[in-house]
């Protein structure tokens, strides 16, 4: 009987109680929770991102179809439509109307900011 205990003894997972194998199971579980629960909050950010920059790429297309058209009545209709904080940059060059719009997004409030930068370029009509 001893050698049989000495045995089980020197296996790992046999001669454990079913209390310490559910501990286990929780302490798997918990991590699992932990990694879906990281995984989840990074696609989010990762949406959040790209559609910030596509919103900001929708509205430098216009703001440049606007220049290029010599439209100033609308185009500063549109900057004033630009979310709080947006820089734009508008300029001309060789027939070529190039505007950046640039600003910083904070996924959650309190948190650090990632910096989002797009450009779009049109040609001036009557060039």
């Amino acid at each position: 009987m001893n050698s049989k205990l000495g045995c089980e003894a020197s296996r790992p997972g046999l001669g454990q109680s079913s209390a310490t194998q559910r501990g286990w199971v929780s302490l798997e579980l918990a991590m699992s929770m932990f990694l879906v629960v990281t995984i989840l909050v990074c696609l989010f950010a990762v949406q959040r991102v790209v559609t910030f920059q596509g919103a900001l790429y929708d509205s430098a297309t216009q703001i440049a179809r606007m220049a290029a058209r010599h439209d100033s009545a609308n185009l500063n209709r549109m900057k004033r439509q630009l979310p709080k904080g947006v820089e734009v940059k508008i300029a001309s060059r060789d027939g070529m109307v190039t505007v950046s719009l640039a600003d910083d997004l904070a996924l959650l409030p309190g948190w650090p900011t990632i910096p989002i930068s797009v450009s779009a370029s049109m040609l001036e009509e009557g060039a």
